[in-house]
């Protein structure tokens, strides 16, 4: 029976791959490789539970009350960012107190799609 070129290529191929094998597996063979990894951050079981299963208290929603919030606790509202927040407090302090929730899409920025995000969220009490 004759080989084909074929079959002895593969052949060959498969004596070099099963001899590159074995070089590189033996034991002792230094390939130069250094992996170092730190971590400066600790897990531990409570840490990890109370990341996965926030508590149900941090479930219910803080009412921010929009004449009295700082930009801080406004930009903690959905949809509504530093700048905007920044926007409200501007309009507050030019055309004081807002008289109801609804007035607070007068603020640029802030239309009907934000005020429904937020309107459960906010109040002028």
């Amino acid at each position: 029976m004759k080989l084909s070129k074929a079959e002895i290529a593969a052949i060959i191929i498969t004596v070099i791959f099963i001899a590159l094998t074995v070089v590189f597996s033996l034991p002792g063979k230094d390939v130069g490789v250094t992996v170092s990894v730190s971590t400066q951050h600790t897990e531990t079981a409570e840490n990890y539970a109370s990341q996965a299963f926030p508590s149900s208290a941090s479930l219910v929603p803080t009412i921010v009350n929009i004449n009295t919030a700082t930009a801080q606790e406004l930009s903690a509202l959905p949809e509504i960012g530093e700048k905007i927040a920044e926007r409200i407090i501007a309009y507050r302090e030019k055309y004081g107190p807002f008289k109801s929730t609804d007035e607070i899409m007068s603020v640029s920025g802030i239309g009907a799609r934000t005020f429904e995000e937020i309107k459960n969220l906010i109040t002028t009490d």
